[in-house]
């Protein structure tokens, strides 16, 4: 239901579950992070 919801409203959402490491989630959300900036720049 969360899910739907941050689809829906345009926003990330990050779930975290019992096999998530730290260090990778930390990674994806700083890819995440750049590629949302950059995304917004080649908009036309």
């Amino acid at each position: 239901m969360l899910e739907d919801f941050a689809a829906i409203a345009g926003i990330e959402l990050a779930v975290i579950g019992a096999d998530t490491r730290l260090s990778t989630f930390k990674q994806d959300l700083r890819s995440n992070e750049v590629y949302y900036h950059l995304a917004k720049g080649f908009r036309a």
